[in-house]
């Protein structure tokens, strides 16, 4: 009966453990994918293949210049290729197909007259056809707490 037991715990330990793998993998793999994906909104182009494969056909987005689906999200608009742009701090919720990223977004277009944007970022990805997928992404100003309305 004891070794029944202990062979249980065994088995639940290792799939903790192997869940835990896959976790860590997700999260490298999407926090690459988010990397590449500030990179090429850099440079005011986006590659095909990584459209086709990491972007859904039904991607919607909110960005504080406007928002839409997905033909909106890649066009390439070369006057505003940013100077710098990066995300930071991200933290991830996963499930088994679906991880809900946020973090902090900071960009700043080219030009003496830029002023830089700094808000927060909030991304859904889904496992589509093997492939992490944007399937919705956000981003804004931080709220201004000394104005934010408490609820009870």
């Amino acid at each position: 009966m004891r070794v029944l037991v202990y062979l249980m715990l065994l088995c639940g330990a290792s799939s903790l453990l192997a869940a835990s793998d896959t976790q860590n993998a997700d999260k490298k793999e999407i926090t690459a994918l988010i990397q590449e994906l500030v990179q090429m909104d850099k440079q005011g182009s986006y590659s095909p293949q990584f459209v086709q494969d990491h972007i859904s056909s039904d991607l919607r987005w909110a960005w504080p210049g406007g928002r839409g689906g997905r033909d909106e999200y890649i066009k390439t608009n070369p006057s505003d290729v940013a100077a710098e742009e990066r995300v930071e701090d991200l933290k991830f919720r996963l499930f088994p197909d679906v991880a809900v990223v946020d973090g902090v977004f900071y960009k700043k277009n080219k030009g003496s007259s830029a002023v830089p944007f700094k808000g927060y970022l909030l991304e859904v990805w889904a496992k589509q056809d093997g492939h992490w997928k944007l399937v919705n992404s956000a981003t804004g100003p931080f709220p201004d707490m000394r104005q934010a309305v408490r609820s009870k």
